[in-house]
């Protein structure tokens, strides 16, 4: 009969050892899970961060290279600048719009689609998408303190893929 009971005590022992166990291993579990899913997400957002500050380094190198060519034709004589300036790549143009709406080279681009036209005849560099058209990219042209021109810079969208180059993400980027 001792026996018995030893026997009986050291089963539900190990029962409830084994169930302390299972529980302690079901907890751990969920918190590695939390842990996991935290990491990812902070790795994630880092990425994101990363690749935001890439983009946008790469958006103020392309505006700053047509502020450098908006400086050119603002210091060119009258009228010299007309033959334009060909964009150096494939599903790109450049051109420049007069005040009145008009083109002096380039194609005629539509102010309702590209918000960043209007702002920069206010003086401001701009970005604007169109999903149909691409990626504008505009600066003034001054004559003294005055806007005359806006110069424009128009990607295809798989034209600045390539260009900004986002091979990250096994070339989702793209």
């Amino acid at each position: 009969m001792k026996n018995n009971q030893r026997k009986n005590r050291g089963f539900w022992l190990i029962c409830v050892f084994v169930l302390i166990f299972l529980t302690v291993v079901v907890l751990m579990q969920y918190r590695m899970h939390d842990l996991l899913k935290s990491h990812i997400e902070e790795q994630v957002s880092m990425q994101g961060s990363t690749l935001s500050r890439v983009v946008g380094g790469k958006f103020k190198s392309e505006l700053d290279e047509l502020e450098a060519i908006a400086l050119y034709i603002e210091h060119s004589e009258e009228d010299s600048h007309i033959w334009g300036i060909q964009a150096e790549q494939e599903q790109t143009e450049m051109g420049l719009i007069k005040l009145d709406g008009t083109t002096l080279w380039g194609s005629e681009l539509d102010f309702t689609k590209y918000k960043s036209i209007r702002n920069s005849f206010r003086g401001n560099r701009g970005v604007s998408y169109n999903e149909a058209e691409g990626i504008l990219f505009t600066v003034p042209v001054y004559h003294e303190n005055n806007v005359k021109y806006v110069l424009y810079k128009l990607y295809d969208s798989s034209a600045l893929a390539k260009k900004i180059d986002l091979s990250c993400y096994g070339d989702g980027g793209e």
